[in-house]
């Protein structure tokens, strides 16, 4: 059981135990092998599969699909934590679409 002081000193405990539920690990893991690539680069190696809203702030969105999106490890720190593993972003898939735009805009003409 766990007490109500100790999630207020302590949020992760809420996080650790939303993100180690077993529906929560078979649907990530699903996402996984429907995503297997970077939602950015592509790249295949290094992936972490993402909680959009954190388990810390909302539990009940731990096993939802589409609060999970797949980025490689670098790209995880940066865009969806800001740079800080105790932020997040809320619009990481925003930034996501108008990095690519920029990145398709970016490209020589051949």
């Amino acid at each position: 059981m766990i007490l109500p002081g100790l999630i207020l000193r302590n949020p992760s405990v809420v996080t650790q135990g939303a993100r180690s539920l077993y529906e929560t690990r078979k649907v990530m893991a699903a996402h996984r092998e429907r995503h297997p690539a970077c939602a950015l680069t592509g790249r295949t190696d290094g992936v972490h599969v993402h909680h959009i809203y954190p388990c810390a702030i909302a539990p009940e969105r731990a096993a939802d699909p589409t609060n999970l999106i797949t980025l490689h490890a670098r790209l995880h720190f940066w865009f969806a934590h800001a740079g800080n593993w105790k932020h997040y972003v809320l619009n990481v898939r925003e930034l996501l679409e108008a990095a690519l735009v920029q990145r398709t805009m970016s490209l020589p003409a051949r």
